[in-house]
């Protein structure tokens, strides 16, 4: 249901874009916070998206 259509976010490089380009359709988003991959738009209007290793996770309990 979930399937990311790019590049695979466990073997991409932990410093730098796993893909750019693509779109932010509904199902496009949701595939991504799925599978550890957040969007970054750019200037020149190109999306850039990242996977960054190790990542930040704060559980919404731990919020004050």
């Amino acid at each position: 249901m979930f399937k990311w259509p790019y590049a695979d976010p466990a073997t991409g490089p932990g410093d730098g874009p796993i893909h750019i380009g693509g779109d932010f359709k509904v199902e496009t988003l949701l595939s991504a916070y799925h599978n550890g991959v957040f969007p970054w738009s750019t200037q020149n209007g190109h999306i850039r998206w990242w996977s960054p290793d190790p990542r930040f996770v704060l559980p919404p309990s731990e919020l004050n």
